[in-house]
Formats: structure tokens, C-alpha cells, sequence
């Protein structure tokens, strides 16, 4: 843009804020477009016409009367010594967390899973560390770590029994407690129906000992049957 600020009063509802914004963007698209410059400028919004109109022009910054903050000093975000010698972009990808679309794409990509499955396990933060380090213990448990064969299957495997088996269990944990769900225990109270929120922060069957159940599956010294009571009896 061309960095003009242009303000609008007289919002008397969130609906007239986006009507507002949403004729806004069109108007200065438009003037952009027709190669004139947006003016700095204080406009007010007409409920029935659905338009902004001008009132006057803001000169510059002094007809907002900025004052500086005396307590707080300036913020200087290309200083590469703030940002552990990393310039800013750099710096926030690598302190910022993974984002969901970014994991699943990554899932997908790494692993070979399937899109629904990626999404669940994004769907839950704690999930991905745990699939991923289920996967890796697998492997490593396995009779012979050459079978490339078996090993193909795995990523698919630990993913198919952690959104299915191990997040049923932590569901049904979440909403169970001492014999009787929480949901009889909290009728009255909707916000206390959860024990606690359905994630696999809450799994009582973390990475080691699920990749260790599904090496046993792979290799075929239990089957899918037993494998699901000892999932039971683990959880």
C-alpha cells in the first residue's frame, strides 16, 4: 500500500465494522488501480448506503497527536544481536511452532501417510511428537530392521492405531472417572463434562511403549486382536 492512514468512525456494531472494512478494500483497490494515491484522511460510515464518506483531511502525524511512551524505549527489530545474531525472519521460523498445515504437509511427505490420518494427529500438538517418536522406536525394535517390507508399513501402522485405538481410550478416560462418566457427575455443570481435554498430552501409553506394541504386530508375535487387548491393559 502506500502507507496513508485512513480512519473511520462511527462504528456502532461489528457488522458495520466489516461493512466498512470490506467497502474500504474495495475503494482504495480501485483508486490504486486507477494509479491515483490513497489520502490521509478521516471518513465516517453511512449505515443505510453501505459506504464510507470523507469528513476531512488528516495532514500528517500531528493531527493525531502521537506522543511517545517516555517508560518505554525503542524497539529495534533489525538489531541482529536481539535475535540471537539471526535476522528477524530467520529468528521467529525458527522460534515460532510448527504450524498445523506445515505438519501435515510434512506428515505426508515423510512418512507416506494418508491426509486424514495427518490431520488428525495435527490436530493435537502432543500427537505429532508422540507418532513420530512411536514410529522411530518401532523400527528400532524390530526383529530385522532390513525387512524393508515390514518397515514400509509402519509410519501407516502407528499412525492407524494412534487415531484410532490410543485416541478412543484417552477419549474414554477423558470422560469417565471412577466407574460412572463425568457426564452423569456433571450434568448440572456442561463445562466440568471433560476430566480432562481429549489429547495425547493425557495418554497414559506414551511413545516408547506404543511403538514397542506395534513392533510386536509387525513382526507377527502378537496379533491385531491381542495387540488391542494389551493396549487396553497397558492403558
Amino acid at each position: 500500500g502506500t502507507g496513508q492512514r485512513v480512519e473511520v468512525k462511527n462504528l456502532n456494531s461489528l457488522k458495520q465494522i466489516i461493512q466498512s472494512v470490506e467497502y474500504e478494500g474495495l475503494r482504495q483497490a480501485r483508486i490504486r488501480l486507477g494509479g491515483d494515491v490513497i489520502n490521509q484522511e478521516t471518513r465516517t460510515f453511512n449505515p443505510k448506503s453501505g459506504k464510507t464518506v470523507k469528513i476531512r483531511d488528516k495532514g500528517g502525524a500531528v493531527d493525531y497527536r502521537f506522543m511517545p511512551e517516555p517508560d518505554l524505549p525503542p524497539l529495534v527489530l533489525n538489531n541482529s544481536d536481539a535475535f540471537d545474531g539471526k535476522d528477524l525472519q530467520t529468528f521467529l521460523a525458527d522460534a515460532l511452532p510448527e504450524l498445523p498445515e506445515e505438519a501435515t504437509i510434512r506428515l505426508m511427505d515423510n512418512y507416506g501417510i494418508t491426509e486424514d490420518l495427518a490431520l488428525i494427529i495435527t490436530s493435537d500438538r502432543p500427537a505429532i511428537s508422540i507418532y513420530e517418536d512411536a514410529v522411530k522406536i518401532c523400527i528400532a525394535s524390530m526383529k530385522d530392521e532390513t525387512n524393508m517390507n515390514k518397515i514400509s508399513k509402519v509410519p501407516t501402522t502407528v499412525a492407524n492405531w494412534l487415531c484410532n485405538d490410543l485416541f478412543a481410550l484417552v477419549k474414554e478416560s477423558a470422560t469417565t472417572k471412577e466407574g460412572h462418566t463425568a457426564q452423569e457427575e456433571h450434568s448440572d455443570n456442561e463445562e466440568s463434562f471433560f476430566v480432562h481435554p481429549i489429547s495425547m498430552e493425557y495418554s497414559k501409553v506414551d511413545a516408547e511403549r506404543l511403538g514397542l506394541l506395534i513392533a510386536l504386530i509387525v513382526d507377527e508375535v502378537v496379533s491385531t486382536t491381542q495387540g488391542k487387548k494389551l493396549l487396553e491393559v497397558m492403558y
